[in-house]
């Protein structure tokens, strides 16, 4: 967890990213790629716009591609290539596009600043597939200019590596930070203070919240098949008539404890039985998880484990449904999901996961 204040460090980057723009907008309409790499005093900040810029760029460059032609001939990719490089000489960004990505920025490098380790911690864990490529780690180090260190150690350990899974990322990560002591942030306070003061103890505290006034608002007028039937006669107490006048044929049930007969030999063994049957059928080898996890279950899943995002989710369960063994799954969920998603491995909910599949592999 960082210790960093969301909402401080929030608040800052906004404004901070809201003087910059009135001052250069005042002037201008549109920013140039040369005036974003001087766009603000913290170099860092710029570099990271800079960076955003590039995977928007990117991004654009698959959208022009198609299933009707074939964008593997090589004459097709030296054109695009050309186009896109000769777009990117021609920058022009507006201050509605432009203040969002100064704000992250400078939010990246408060934290790259003054808490490496969850910046860089943060970056491995959300690289897609829980895998740091050597390409993104050449990116990271490319736009990274505080604690540079740190991205140049990542990549000497990867060596011939392509890609590493992000936990083995995070375990360099701590390795290199214990050997080494984060920079100086001095002469990054002074630049961030020429735009607005900067006191780094501020950033560590909550930002007060507005409490909103509650207003008190009628009840809403409710169908009577979903008024609480928990009242002794079934209904609300204000709705009930009075006992008193009550003819026979209505009288209140439930003012007198209904008297409930023992439970015969007969019924003691039925239930036992049907409870049998349900731990039975809890034990049965399945073929498949994601048919084999019942709706209550899912969404616990999704909740607890998945910090909701179902499609994580399900993509989780798809891959551990298609490994070979038991091993393979285990190993996915431990090195792979319990790191992305800092799972308790003790936990009664990862001990269901993992009955789920110990039972996909019986």
């Amino acid at each position: 967890m960082s210790k960093l204040h969301p909402a401080a460090v929030d608040a800052y980057a906004q404004d901070f990213a809201r003087l910059v723009c009135d001052s250069f907008f005042d002037q201008k309409t549109v920013a140039s790629g040369r005036e974003i790499l001087n766009f603000t005093p913290v170099g860092q900040v710029n570099s990271f716009v800079v960076s955003a810029l590039f995977e928007k760029w990117k991004t654009d460059a698959q959208g022009f591609k198609s299933p009707y032609f074939d964008f593997e001939q090589l004459e097709v990719k030296n054109a695009l290539q050309v186009f896109m490089n000769t777009v990117s000489q021609h920058i022009a960004v507006k201050r509605r596009d432009l203040e969002p990505l100064l704000s992250d920025a400078t939010r990246q490098t408060l934290h790259l600043t003054f808490d490496p380790r969850h910046f860089f911690d943060d970056f491995f864990r959300n690289q897609p597939n829980f895998t740091l490529s050597k390409e993104a780690a050449n990116a990271l180090l490319k736009y990274t200019r505080i604690n540079k260190y740190v991205p140049n150690g990542i990549l000497s350990r990867m060596e011939a590596k392509e890609f590493v899974y992000a936990n083995q990322a995070v375990t360099w990560l701590n390795e290199i930070l214990d050997q080494k002591a984060p920079e100086n942030t001095d002469v990054v306070v002074s630049k961030f203070s020429e735009i607005v003061a900067l006191n780094p103890a501020s950033l560590t505290r909550r930002v007060a919240a507005v409490v909103p006034v509650l207003v008190e608002e009628p009840e809403p007028v409710v169908s009577f098949f979903d008024l609480p039937h928990d009242s002794p006669n079934g209904f609300m107490a204000e709705e009930a008539p009075a006992p008193q006048m009550a003819p026979p044929d209505r009288q209140i049930i439930g003012e007198v404890p209904a008297i409930t007969a023992p439970e015969s030999l007969n019924d003691v063994l039925r239930n036992s039985h049907k409870v049998a049957e349900v731990e039975t059928v809890n034990r049965q080898p399945l073929e498949n998880i994601v048919r084999g996890i019942p709706m209550y279950q899912k969404i616990m899943f999704i909740h607890q484990l998945f910090s909701g995002n179902t499609a994580a989710y399900e993509a989780a369960i798809t891959e551990l449904d298609r490994v070979e063994s038991y091993g393979q799954a285990r190993d996915l969920i431990q090195y792979k999901y319990a790191s992305q998603y800092l799972w308790d491995m003790t936990g009664d909910t990862v001990s269901e996961l993992m009955e789920l599949v110990k039972r996909r592999f019986a």
